[in-house]
């Protein structure tokens, strides 16, 4: 049942608007299945930076920034198993940024079901 302190989706639909700049307009027509008349059908690119992403030279990282690898999670669960750094990675090239509350998925190997919320920034 909806949590009546959570407020309605079209109370975060208004926020993620003003948060992002630009108005959301659910979907009415050729929807796939119904849903909860609380709820609402949108664009997921109207409510997340879906592909926008920062790439950064590994050379201007920070020696302490947490680079994460697809091997430093677990496969089904993708628990994190270590936490590596870039002074104890030997990597070169480029990197993609993420911060604390992003999920983050695979986009290689996507069987392997790695999917997380990131606890903190890394790379």
């Amino acid at each position: 049942p909806q949590d009546p302190n959570e407020g309605t989706a079209d109370d975060l639909l208004k926020t993620i608007a003003a948060q992002r700049g630009k108005a959301i307009t659910p979907i009415t027509d050729n929807v796939p299945f119904d849903i909860p008349a609380n709820w609402r059908w949108v664009k997921l690119g109207d409510i997340s930076n879906y592909g926008e992403c920062i790439s950064k030279d590994v050379r201007d990282l920070s020696k302490d920034a947490w680079i994460l690898e697809l091997e430093d999670l677990e496969k089904g669960s993708a628990r994190i198993i270590q936490r590596i750094t870039l002074q104890d990675r030997q990597i070169k090239g480029i990197r993609r940024e993420f911060h604390k509350g992003a999920i983050l998925y695979s986009k290689l190997r996507t069987y392997l079901n790695k999917v997380l919320i990131a606890p903190s920034d890394g790379y």
